[in-house]
């Protein structure tokens, strides 16, 4: 199932996630799997299609095209792998090989779909330039060109016994073709505007639609006449897919779960967990009731810490949130965006307090001070602003002048436990501490050969941890502001790092999935903790510490039991 962060595979009976791949470079724009044989192949904005295998190995890097990829498709048998680009050109891919089996020159137009027929020997095609065509594979050649409809091809699919072609296009229709001569035979208004995904049920016996604006149809084969229409999603449709048995359909969408329906009168039967996309900053209530998540889809979420129930929804201008944090007193709940804007809510009742147009570019932290009285807020801008806590008024900007073309993003913060210091971590290698109070540098501590990407202080002051893209924490005595420590293990970026509320241990995460606890004073690994299906990008602790919140690219937050650190994780 597609959705738009990546790749996931899910089993049907149990509605278990088994496999995730996040799309992230370079610059994604289309990907295909195919389950049966482990494979995924993604399409970037450059020309390059890749394949790789679920495990995360690299089979082939292909110089597709000259523009960028638009489509992709397995061949049913998987031998053969079709790629689409924005020039209109069409090209054949041997799996086994990696070698080029035929180029498809005729649309004029971007190619928007593709589909093998359940043989293998047909593959169609759907442009911007308002066709479809119907190939044969065995000569390279377009046998049928499919002209009926009057705007963009956006959609295609063939029915199980490869009899029918069915094509969805920005007009809102659905034209049904015969697969062997390419004579149209039935169109099918959508009601609902540009069709962007199509599907068959497995015995052939409904024909599924959705679209643009996230409504759906399902026709009866045969009497053609219409047995459903829902508003499935909020966002764009983007795939749908049928149950083996044919009486669920799962549909995929922009910023929305994937979701379930009961066929053929679309019924809704929940949404899957956790695919709202990835996970990226999380915090506990300073209670310990409540716990906050966010991420990509743009929306913060407020749980009930015991029992995992979803509490209340708020929502935000639609950006990725990549901060998140709560007052000192509970009161208050403030979220940073990826259009520079922090939000504040009240907690009790989910209602806005006020918003902050605060950076010129994404927000990567945000924090209230110790006391409350201040909230911070950095950002790929390279600064962080001080704002009164009570009112969103600007207090401060603390930020290094630097010399033309120097670029120093700020990703990480985190004031000291008295609330004198606040240290970042940024693009330039170093952790620079600030005198808040006058927002001047105190101090920089330079140990790190790669990007800081994430720094916390311990709760008694005394120690500063730091993490870089190349998987390296480095401990700091705070007192004596030099390297204790570097604890190694991490294989890729740590992108988190947190103390237990009673300084005893350290956690950190990142892009191997992992989540490792460190003893402090020692600094040695007690404890490696596997879960998750995606890169990890945030970590807090309860504050009592018998637990630990972690949330993931895979959209999914864990909440680890660590009531007894000498024994297994849960």
């Amino acid at each position: 199932m597609a959705s738009a962060w990546g790749l996931e595979l899910w089993a049907w009976e149990t509605a278990e996630l088994r496999w995730a791949m996040e799309i992230t470079s370079p610059e994604p724009r289309v990907a295909a799997i195919l389950p049966a044989q482990g494979l995924v192949a993604r399409g970037g904005a450059d020309g390059t299609v890749e394949v790789w295998t679920q495990a995360g190995e690299i089979l082939y890097a292909l110089a597709a095209h000259s523009g960028p990829v638009t489509a992709l498709a397995f061949s049913p048998a998987g031998k053969l792998l079709a790629s689409g680009g924005e020039e209109g050109v069409i090209r054949i891919w041997d799996l086994e090989s990696g070698e080029l089996v035929h180029t498809l020159r005729g649309h004029t137009g971007e190619i928007h779909a593709l589909a093998f027929s359940p043989d293998g020997r047909v593959l169609a095609s759907g442009s911007e330039d308002r066709t479809a065509k119907l190939w044969d594979l065995s000569t390279g050649e377009a046998y049928a060109n499919l002209r009926w409809h009057v705007r963009p091809v956006l959609a295609v699919a063939f029915s199980p016994e490869g009899e029918l072609l069915a094509t969805g296009a920005y007009d809102g229709e659905v034209k049904l073709w015969s697969v062997a001569d390419g004579q149209i035979q039935r169109t099918l208004k959508s009601g609902f505007g540009p069709v962007t995904a199509l599907a068959f049920s497995p015995n052939g016996s409904w024909l599924a639609a959705g679209g643009l604006v996230g409504l759906a149809a399902v026709w009866s084969r045969g009497s053609w006449a219409p047995q459903g229409f829902s508003s499935l999603q909020q966002g764009k449709i983007v795939s749908l897919a049928f149950s083996p048995d044919g009486e669920k359909l799962i549909s995929g969408a922009t910023h929305e779960p994937v979701s379930l329906w009961e066929v053929p009168h679309l019924t809704p039967l929940g949404n899957l967990p956790g695919n709202i996309g990835g996970v990226y900053a999380a915090a506990y209530s300073p209670a310990g009731t409540l716990l906050a998540t966010a991420g990509a889809d743009g929306r913060v979420r407020i749980w009930e810490a015991n029992s995992g129930v979803l509490l209340r929804t708020l929502e935000t201008g639609g950006k990725a949130v990549d901060g998140l944090a709560f007052s000192p007193d509970g009161n208050l709940l403030a979220a940073g965006d990826g259009d520079g804007v922090a939000w504040v809510w009240q907690v009790n009742t989910g209602e806005l307090a006020y918003t902050i147009p605060a950076h010129r570019k994404a927000i990567t932290e945000v924090a209230f001070s110790p006391d409350g009285n201040l909230l911070a807020t950095s950002s790929v801008d390279e600064t962080v602003k001080l704002w009164e806590a009570a009112t969103g008024e600007a207090i401060d900007t603390l930020w290094e002048r630097q010399p033309p073309l120097h670029f120093d993003m700020v990703f990480s913060f985190d004031f000291s436990p008295d609330g004198r210091f606040l240290a970042t971590g940024s693009e330039d290698r170093s952790i620079k501490v600030w005198e808040v109070q006058a927002g001047e540098i105190a101090y920089r501590l330079r140990r790190h050969r790669e990007v800081v990407y994430t720094v916390v202080f311990s709760p008694d002051g005394r120690w500063l941890a730091s993490a870089d893209a190349g998987g390296v924490i480095v401990v700091w005595s705070v007192a004596r502001r030099r390297a204790v420590a570097t604890l190694h293990g991490h294989t890729g970026e740590v992108n988190a790092l947190a103390f237990s509320p009673d300084g005893q241990w350290l956690a950190s995460a990142g892009k191997d999935r992992m989540v490792r606890i460190w003893q402090a004073e020692s600094w040695e690994l007690v404890h490696e903790l596997s879960g998750h299906l995606l890169p990890i990008y945030c970590l807090a602790f309860s504050p009592d510490g018998s637990s630990l919140l972690s949330g993931s690219g895979d959209g999914t937050a864990l909440v680890w039991d660590l009531s007894w650190l000498g024994g297994e994780g849960n």
